[in-house]
């Protein structure tokens, strides 16, 4: 909301505040017994962008100080008779000289101090803190005084802790003119500033490499644990030829068969008892059931005829009582021992 509004024509019309917009204003600035150059300073900047009347800055100060303060204000400056809706530009110069002698600053404590932050240009700090140091003072701290300390001190106060002693450990600095204590400030903050970007620039390339280093390590990680499982299966379970079992399509080892009961088994099993289990070999057709010997069958067996003589006994003595057969022909029947028996009896 504009105090002054534009209408058609191009004619200013006065409108006041309203009370919550001016009471919202005044809540912002700081006491007036803090400095009328700071209180001004302030309002200043939070109307910034508006046109001011006379009647506003009456009415902002009609809260700031006491109704006979107001027009002792108003009298010195030579504003008494105007109207409200002249323009507050007009005697803005007048009225800013008469608050700061009215409320000067007590000490330089109540000067908000504009703080360094690293990145700005030392030339440009100082030129915004002198602009301050005039809208709150009304005095420029160029000139040779007691507002040239105080401003010399705000500023040292504002700035890093290195370059605030550098400053005053130099013997040529106190008493200097302006422009040398300036141009000392500029270079030092100018190599602070450097040293500032090189040390950010610094813990930027370990931060890189920090960065770097603990993504190789997990990934080192990452392929330890993708190759842990193959090595266990590998050590788990070694490769061993000799425990397979051979398949069942690989040629078999030769068995042996018995080619004669020994005395008194009878029908034994393996451990002699009777009911086991007999051994069936397989012959061939030209082969003998008794001896198991090619070339003959069993009722021609010159073996058999030796036992006919004497029913009960073994093989001649020297032949074992065992056997190996020849090689398998392709037809073979199994034949038992009981029905060698049969054959036997009827032949």
């Amino acid at each position: 909301m504009l105090p002054l509004v534009t209408t058609t024509g191009q004619n200013r019309q006065y409108k006041p505040f309203q009370f919550g917009d001016l009471q919202a204003l005044v809540d912002k600035l700081p006491p007036i017994h803090e400095g009328g150059g700071l209180w001004l300073s302030k309002f200043n900047q939070y109307t910034q962008g508006q046109t001011l009347a006379l009647g506003d800055l009456r009415a902002a100060l009609s809260r700031a100080v006491t109704p006979g303060d107001l027009r002792d204000i108003e009298m010195t400056a030579g504003t008494v008779t105007k109207q409200d809706d002249i323009l507050l530009a007009l005697h803005l110069n007048t009225l800013s000289g008469v608050l700061r002698a009215k409320y000067p600053l007590p000490n330089t404590m109540a000067m908000p101090k504009v703080t360094w932050d690293g990145k700005q240009n030392p030339r440009e700090f100082l030129s915004k803190a002198k602009d301050m140091w005039v809208q709150q003072t009304g005095h420029h701290p160029g000139q040779a005084g007691t507002q040239e300390g105080w401003f010399r001190a705000a500023i040292l106060a504002g700035i890093p802790q290195a370059v605030k002693t550098v400053m005053e450990d130099n013997p040529d600095m106190p008493g200097c003119n302006s422009q040398k204590w300036e141009n000392h400030l500029v270079h030092h903050l100018t190599r602070a500033q450097e040293a500032g970007e090189k040390q950010q620039k610094e813990v930027e390339e370990l931060q890189n490499l920090l960065l770097k280093m603990q993504v190789g390590e997990a990934r080192r990680k990452v392929n330890e644990a993708k190759a842990k499982p193959k090595a266990l299966i590998v050590s788990e379970v070694p490769h061993t030829p000799e425990s397979c079992s051979p398949p069942p399509w690989a040629q078999q080892p030769p068995h042996y068969h018995s080619a004669y009961r020994g005395r008194g088994m009878g029908n034994r099993g393996p451990r002699g008892g009777r009911g086991g289990p007999i051994q069936r070999p397989v012959i061939a057709s030209d082969q003998c059931s008794f001896c198991l010997e090619r070339g003959h069958w069993s009722r021609e067996c010159p073996l058999k005829a030796q036992r006919g003589r004497g029913r009960g006994q073994g093989p001649p003595r020297g032949q074992g009582g065992y056997c190996a057969p020849g090689p398998n022909p392709t037809n073979q029947m199994p034949l038992a021992w009981d029905e060698w028996e049969g054959q036997e009896g009827q032949e």
